[in-house]
């Protein structure tokens, strides 16, 4: 789940390994514990980018990358 507070988005997302010899992993269900706060920092509507504060809580490989894929 995650949470728009103003701003900042606060995502609970259980990340598990896919592959573990490539590194590529995602969030399910039966993954371990992750949790990342993410702040919007600033927005440039000329080019559709922002730039963003990552808080990771816990300590998973590529849970910043994998949380803001889930994203979208």
């Amino acid at each position: 789940t995650y949470a728009v507070i103003s701003k900042s988005m606060d995502v609970d997302q259980p990340i598990t390994q896919v592959v573990p010899k490539l590194g590529i992993n995602e969030c399910k269900d039966t993954g371990k514990d992750s949790r990342t706060i993410f702040n919007r920092v600033s927005y440039d509507p000329s080019s559709n980018t922002s730039i963003v504060e990552c808080i990771p809580l816990t300590g998973r490989t590529h849970q910043i990358r994998v949380h803001l894929n889930w994203l979208g």
